[in-house]
């Protein structure tokens, strides 16, 4: 009881058959349990979480608040990549009591954040870190589940702005959704609609198909063509650039002359890219912007 769970104990808690017989033999919860009410360290209690089977986990936070309290800090104390794989077993609908959970915390500071002009959104908080490790396939099955189990369009909107544009292209199949849903869903938007295609200019087509019957929306949606198509020629050059430097070690001379032969909007767009990731330093990227405005 007092000594971490093995790291392979997930693997063999896997479905197959013996895996009731052997979920029933595990003592992860108990682990967790004693954890929660001081009886063992963190080392234990954490490494019970990661290796814990999902019923588990599930059986744990039914205990009542201060288990569930548990669970919640255990996801905001691990790194996301250790996460990412009991997450992916997650059922949704533990996902969503979990997430609706701190979202509603994160509202009622709404007024406090506004006083203090923090403009970051949910899902930027460092407690949901994990939420960019998990596959588009995966986040596309919780927004299904928002919609259509929990009725819950407006949380589920939220998660469209960490999927990546060809995903959100194809939300529809990703997600398996019908056109009602998928128009409750970019309703729920708000005005935030009309910043989706700007995002993800290859939805564009359909959103706009979508909603002609709707003359508002659909009058915005048309006059944002040559934006969009600006929008998609600069995503479609930085993914050329990105892809051709993301392995190996960065060389600025090249860059450079890649760089230079496009247009300053675009090339901004890739070094913030840059940077993001980690490819280039601030002052790297601040050099090469000053050598580029020289050049043009």
């Amino acid at each position: 009881m007092g000594e971490p769970c093995p790291n392979n104990c997930r693997q063999n808690l896997l479905p197959n058959d013996w895996s009731r017989e052997i979920r029933q033999s595990c003592i992860a919860g108990e682990k967790m349990t004693a954890f929660a009410e001081g009886r063992v360290g963190i080392n234990v209690g954490a490494s019970a979480f990661l290796q814990a089977h999902p019923l588990v986990l599930e059986e744990f936070i039914s205990k009542g608040d201060v288990y569930f309290e548990v669970l919640r800090y255990f996801l905001s104390i691990l790194e996301p990549k250790k996460i990412k794989e009991i997450i992916d077993t997650f059922s949704n609908k533990l996902l969503y009591k979990i997430i609706i959970y701190e979202y509603n915390i994160f509202q009622q500071t709404e007024d406090e954040r506004k006083r203090l002009r923090k403009t970051a959104s949910f899902l930027d908080l460092k407690s949901n870190a994990y939420w960019a490790s998990l596959s588009p396939k995966r986040i596309c099955s919780f927004i299904a589940y928002c919609l259509k189990e929990a009725k819950d369009p407006e949380f589920a909107s939220q998660f469209l702005i960490i999927l990546p544009p060809d995903a959100v292209s194809d939300l529809k199949n990703l997600a398996g959704l019908n056109v009602e849903e998928e128009k409750e869903l970019y309703l729920s938007l708000k005005d935030g609609i009309y910043e989706l295609p700007i995002q993800s200019p290859g939805i564009y087509r359909h959103i706009l198909k979508l909603f002609e019957d709707d003359p508002e929306i659909f009058l915005i949606l048309s006059t944002m063509e040559e934006l969009v198509l600006r929008k998609e020629q600069i995503i479609e050059s930085s993914h050329v650039i990105l892809e051709k430097y993301k392995s190996g070690k960065l060389n600025h001379q090249s860059l450079f002359a890649d760089l230079s032969a496009l247009e300053p909007e675009i090339t901004m767009e890739i070094l913030g890219i840059f940077e993001e990731k980690g490819m280039l330093g601030r002052s790297e990227k601040n050099l090469i912007k000053e050598l580029l405005s020289k050049h043009k």
